[in-house]
C-alpha cells in the first residue's frame, strides 16, 4: 500500500496565520494497488488533493492587520491523479514549451531576460537537453490528471545521494499544493534516497521558503560561473532523511 501525504497547510492557505497560530494539518492518503496507485524506477502514480478554489471568510476580502498583511481565506480541495513519468528524447520538445512559458514569467525579475534567454538557450536547447540526459540526468514529466504541468530532473551522485537539477511547475498551478505532493511522490519514487541536493538562486524567495517547508536546509553559498559573462548565485541547499 503506498500512503500519500499531501501538506493541507500550503503557502497559499495554511501560510495564513492568525494571531493565535494556524497550525499545520497534513492529509494521509492511503490507496492500495487496486486503486491504480503505482510505482516503479520509471513511473509513480498517486492520487493527491489539490486546491479546487479560493474564497475570502468575509465579503470584499477584509485584510487582517497583523505583522504582514495576510487575507482571510477558506481552501476547497477536489482529488486528482498526480503521475511522475520519467522522460524520453520524445518528451524534449514538450519540456522545452513548459520551460519557456515558466521560465520567461517567473526569472527575469531575478536575473534579467538577457540571462533568461542565455540559460533556456544552453540549458533547455535540444542539443543541451540530450546531454544532460546523456551525462545521468533523469527527467520526469509531472502529469495531472493526464495532462502536463511541470517537469523535474534528478541525478544520482553516490550510495543514497541525489541532486535536483530541476523542479517546475506551471506558473497558473502554483500555491495549489502541488509542489508538496510532487516532493512526497519524488520521496517515494527514490526509496533509497538518503540525501538530496540542489542549488537555488538566493533572490528566488518563494522557492527558498518552498524548500525550507519540505525540509531542507542551507548548506553553503555558491557562485557559479556559467560563461559569457553570467553567474548563477545561488544556495546549495540540502534534505536528509
Amino acid at each position: 500500500m503506498y500512503v500519500g501525504v499531501v501538506d493541507m497547510h500550503a503557502s497559499f492557505c495554511g501560510g495564513l496565520q492568525s494571531a493565535e497560530g494556524f497550525k499545520q494539518h497534513r492529509f494521509a492518503d492511503a490507496i492500495g494497488p487496486d486503486e491504480q496507485n503505482q510505482t516503479s524506477g520509471q513511473q509513480l502514480q498517486m492520487d493527491v488533493l489539490v486546491q479546487l478554489q479560493v474564497a475570502f471568510w468575509e465579503s470584499g476580502g477584509k485584510v487582517l492587520e497583523l505583522e504582514h498583511d495576510l487575507l482571510p481565506q477558506k481552501c476547497e480541495f477536489r482529488r486528482v491523479n498526480l503521475q511522475l513519468v520519467l522522460a524520453t528524447e520524445e518528451n524534449i520538445s514538450s519540456i522545452q514549451s513548459m520551460a519557456d512559458v515558466i521560465w520567461r514569467d517567473h526569472y527575469p525579475e531575478i536575473i534579467g531576460m538577457e540571462q533568461v534567454e542565455y540559460m533556456l538557450g544552453r540549458f533547455y536547447s535540444t542539443d543541451g537537453m540530450l546531454q544532460q540526459m546523456r551525462d545521468g540526468q533523469q527527467f520526469y514529466r509531472v502529469l495531472v490528471d493526464g495532462n502536463p504541468l511541470g517537469f523535474l530532473a534528478i541525478e544520482a551522485r553516490g550510495e543514497g545521494s541525489y541532486f535536483l537539477n530541476k523542479l517546475y511547475i506551471d506558473t497558473r498551478e502554483q500555491r495549489r499544493g502541488l509542489g508538496r505532493a510532487i516532493w512526497e511522490a519524488l520521496l517515494l519514487l527514490l526509496t533509497d534516497m538518503r540525501a538530496m541536493r540542489l542549488q537555488v538562486n538566493r533572490q528566488n524567495y518563494k522557492a527558498i521558503n518552498f524548500y525550507f517547508k519540505v525540509g531542507f536546509v542551507i548548506e553553503r553559498v555558491a557562485d557559479f560561473d556559467i560563461g559569457d559573462g553570467y553567474f548563477m548565485n545561488d544556495f546549495v541547499m540540502l534534505y536528509q532523511r
